[in-house]
């Protein structure tokens, strides 16, 4: 929690990983250097905006992400995103979307 940014490592060709630590660190509200492409995890830090997603293989990319990290904490620059996913992942609306799939499902057979 008192940490400046988290790092988020994902295999590379998993294109599926969404790893838990993802959802510990949207929790934490902290910016994201995630080392992930192609798959859920990069996905989601694009998507809502919680930090840097880079190949994980990509040298200059991971360098180019970490001071992109560093200039935006100096100047201040917050990462918004994080109120968005934390209502989107929450576990009280996720189980409401999965009852209305139930509901879906049922209905489609009656």
């Amino acid at each position: 929690m008192d940490a400046d940014a988290l790092l988020l490592v994902t295999a590379p060709g998993v294109r599926s990983v969404a790893t838990s630590k993802l959802y510990d660190y949207i929790g934490a509200g902290r910016p994201i250097l995630a080392l992930a492409e192609g798959n859920a995890a990069a996905e989601t830090v694009r998507r809502f905006g919680l930090g840097v997603t880079v190949a994980p293989d990509n040298l200059a990319a991971i360098a180019d992400g970490l001071r992109e990290l560093m200039r935006r904490h100096a100047a201040g620059e917050g990462w918004p995103g994080f109120a968005e996913a934390r209502r989107h992942f929450e576990r009280r609306q996720l189980t409401e979307s999965l009852a209305r799939l139930f509901d879906e499902v049922l209905d489609e057979r009656r």
